[in-house]
């Protein structure tokens, strides 16, 4: 580098080195050279040959300082880079010795005392995150035992004001039985002789129970001693609410069959005397197997069954169906997670009412339950009967997009009109459509069906719905439903209700693993 600063010293912008001046001497020569060749060799005249010997010279001599100084330049720019980078690297190593000399100063133990500063404070965020999740377990734990207290207050409530009739009745239907007054009675009458009967008393005993229970679910973190002292309040409230049912609402309007019937079914379901049973619904021709329908069976007193037809419309009446629809899905589940991920089985049908849908306690529980198990939502599909949803609004309807939201799929069962709108339906996120045999062969015309049955078949597929035709009972019916193009059937020639138990899962589980 020092050489070519000086040799830009020795030839100053805009003049001539001294190896310019050579070079243009020895170009000069040349020129001579050659006027002289052209002259004595070639025989040209004396003035022609200094022409071409000068015009030689000028080319060449202006070829040369072109390209001299146009090097010159490159080298003054390519000299001028090269400075800026030396300085760049000068200054990145100032700036590594300055924090290499920081480095040097810092001292050992002041690092030392740094990092077992960090630990400690990591420590204590752990310790802290530890009580947290203890405190949590405790609160939860509070929670879980005062609401069991509320639960058996609120069954001897409820047993104390019913005297055995249904869950749920509300305090006017208890109170209906006593004298009431004259239909044409004014209403302030009509009010003294409620509040004579025990009506108004009742309504605000029951309000008193409900703001104490409340009490004790606020006052979670008190002692021990207030938690006892809240209790036995609750406690004395209910017995004077006994008293005053039992004095003032007279017998309850049920009836005595309807009485029993609840009774059973209430004490069936505290007693774990629900059963899950299925039955299966099979591919045709093949007749393999494809899906279970999920069903419940409540076993009474005596361990005898009970079928859905006896005991429906007495539970639909009482509120209870959320109560055993609620068995019958986490029993469902349950067995949906024992299932292969490469099952035969593609999933389960299980029913649901719309009463458990409409349910503004049970619901928001039911979404909570099927979010936690979203993994299974390709495999479960909810079965509702049609005339439940007919009578349903929009905005009630809306449970059923919720649900779907969440990736669950929805079937139509008891179908008593097939004028349906079949676009709405497939909105709503159902994707099977569920036929009796009888109905499918014979009454599709009655029913409203706008094509015949194998054209009925690709019509509802062009909506992205699959129809499953049920009570197949004889080899005829399944020939006429594989002519038809039916590809689900479900019914007793392919295999009766069956117990979920432990030996049949474990069948279940060999028939995947076969």
């Amino acid at each position: 580098m020092q050489a070519r600063y000086t040799m830009t010293d020795s030839a100053p912008s805009g003049g001539l080195g001294l190896l310019d001046l050579v070079v243009l001497i020895a170009m000069a020569v040349t020129a001579v050279a050659f006027a002289a060749g052209l002259h004595i060799q070639a025989g040209l005249p004396l003035l022609a040959s200094i022409i071409a010997g000068a015009a030689l010279y000028l080319v060449a001599a202006a070829s040369y300082l072109f390209i001299a100084r146009a090097s010159q330049g490159s080298d003054a720019g390519h000299l001028d880079q090269l400075e800026g980078a030396l300085e760049i690297i000068d200054s990145s190593l100032q700036r590594i010795d300055r924090v290499e000399t920081d480095v040097a100063r810092l001292d050992p133990k002041r690092i030392e005392q740094l990092a077992s500063e960090l630990e400690s404070v990591h420590a204590r965020i752990e310790g802290l995150r530890t009580d947290l999740q203890v405190e949590t377990d405790n609160q939860r734990d509070r929670i879980t035992k005062d609401l069991g207290m509320l639960e058996g207050l609120i069954k001897q409530l409820s047993h104390d004001l019913t005297g055995g009739a249904a869950l749920g009745t509300s305090s006017a239907t208890l109170t209906g039985a006593a004298t009431m007054p004259e239909p044409g009675a004014p209403a302030a009458e009509r009010e003294d002789e409620a509040a004579e009967d025990g009506e108004i008393v009742i309504d605000k005993e029951i309000e008193t129970v409900i703001a104490a229970v409340a009490d004790i679910l606020d006052g979670g973190e008190d002692t021990e001693t207030a938690d006892t002292e809240q209790v036995v309040t609750v406690t004395e409230m209910v017995e004077v609410e006994t008293v005053t049912v039992s004095e003032a609402a007279g017998p309850a309007p049920t009836t005595t069959v309807e009485r029993g019937m609840i009774g059973t079914l209430q004490e069936a379901i505290e007693a774990g005397r629900v059963d899950l049973y299925v039955r299966p619904i099979v591919s045709l021709p093949t007749r393999k197997l494809r899906y279970y329908e999920s069903v419940t069976r409540i076993r009474n007193a005596a361990d005898e069954l009970m079928l859905p037809s006896v005991y429906i419309q007495e539970a639909e009446n009482a509120g209870m169906m959320p109560l055993i629809d609620n068995v019958l899905l986490v029993k469902s589940v349950q067995m949906l997670r024992r299932r292969r991920p490469d099952s035969k089985i593609k999933g389960v049908f299980c029913n649901i009412s719309a009463q458990s849908l409409l349910d503004p306690d049970y619901f928001p529980e039911l979404v909570v339950f099927l979010e936690e198990n979203g993994g299974i939502s390709d495999n479960l599909v909810f079965e509702l009967r049609q005339p439940e949803i007919m009578g349903l609004t929009r905005g009630q309807l809306g449970a059923l997009d919720t649900l779907g939201a969440l990736g669950f799929n929805f079937s139509l069962d008891h179908i008593v009109d097939l004028d349906i709108d079949f676009i709405e339906l497939s909105d709503r996120y159902f994707r099977f459509l569920k036929l009796d045999a009888p109905t499918f062969f014979e009454g599709m015309q009655e029913k409203g069906a706008p094509l015949p049955p194998p054209d009925m078949v690709r019509y509802l597929e062009g909506f992205g719905l699959q129809l499953i035709v049920d009570k197949v009972e004889d080899e005829r019916a399944v020939a006429r439903l594989v002519d038809a193009g039916v590809e689900l059937a479900e019914g007793s020639l392919f295999g009766e209700p069956k117990q979920v138990t432990s030996d049949f899962l474990q069948e279940l589980e060999a028939a995947d693993t076969a």
